[in-house]
């Protein structure tokens, strides 16, 4: 349905199934519900909240592919600083308006290497 790739850890693809009345879920990650929203946007979803990921599906597989790509970098480069920096300012760059909901939360947990 959606083109996403399998991402591990930040993205596992699931059957397309309507969720609830809010939209349709893509996948999962990280213990949320990835959900394409009814008005375009990604949002990650759980029991007690929903948190914007991005502006549309097309930001999100984006995204999605930087911080995926870093994470594989860093198997082999632990202290590359600069590939850190730079993949947050391509993020940001991605979807300026939803950065600061979900993307730079785990970029945080990047840079402390706690994911």
């Amino acid at each position: 349905m959606t083109g996403i790739p399998e991402i591990r850890d930040l993205f596992r693809p699931r059957p397309r199934r309507r969720y609830g009345d809010i939209g349709w879920l893509l996948g999962e990650d990280l213990g949320a519900d990835i959900v394409l929203m009814d008005d375009g946007t990604v949002a990650a979803v759980t029991n007690d909240r929903t948190v914007l990921v991005n502006s549309c599906l097309e930001r999100y597989i984006t995204s999605l592919g930087l911080v995926g790509g870093l994470r594989d970098h860093l198997l082999l480069h632990a202290d590359d600083d600069v590939s850190i920096a730079e993949c947050e300012g391509s993020v940001r760059t991605v979807d300026e308006a939803t950065y600061g909901n979900y993307w730079s939360l785990v970029l945080e947990e990047i840079k402390a290497e706690q994911f």
